[in-house]
């Protein structure tokens, strides 16, 4: 989920059924109490760490594309990410929260390498995550970009689904080839 959100959005329920009907398990990671980096990213770390699954496609929107995208590089998995906060030091601040936390997240981008699969889409008229710096982020990369001119900061969902999909079953159909 993105900042502030649940699992328990209409999203969220569209993942689950997208992952039944594949007969892949669905988790959903919110935060809790605590935005500092290396918390958050243990507690999720340790979450998915004990799952006993595997070929993961980690998904999220805004600051939770960020934790997304985080949680695919550690984990070696694919990730499908709408209009992630990669720079979430920005959107921290917008929201108020302490200052401290700034620099904390600015110390902690600097680990992502974008080589996992990954496809990002990014809305141009979102007010709150900048499409062209996002995008330049993974100009280096093998990302899929998919650049929308519509849907703002909420995205176009069902862009978001059928990406997703299309990045869950690639290894089924790679096998059939």
């Amino acid at each position: 989920p993105g900042f502030n959100s649940t699992s328990d959005t209409a999203l969220a329920k569209s993942f689950k059924q997208l992952a039944a009907l594949h007969n892949w398990d669905f988790l959903g990671l919110e935060y809790i109490g605590s935005y500092d980096p290396k918390a958050t990213a243990l507690r999720f770390y340790n979450e998915v760490k004990n799952k006993d699954v595997g070929n993961y496609v980690f998904v999220g929107k805004s600051f939770g594309g960020f934790w997304a995208n985080a949680m695919a590089i550690q984990f070696g998995e694919k990730c499908c990410v709408m209009n992630p906060a990669m720079d979430p030091d920005h959107l921290l601040c917008d929201y108020g929260l302490p200052t401290e936390l700034y620099s904390a997240y600015t110390d902690f981008i600097p680990v992502f390498i974008y080589e996992n699969p990954t496809t990002v889409i990014l809305c141009e008229d979102d007010p709150i995550i900048n499409a062209q710096n996002t995008s330049s982020m993974f100009k280096d990369s093998s990302a899929k970009m998919v650049m929308l001119n519509h849907g703002g900061h909420s995205g176009d969902n069902e862009v978001f689904l059928c990406e997703t999909a299309k990045l869950m079953t690639s290894d089924f159909i790679s096998e059939l080839s």
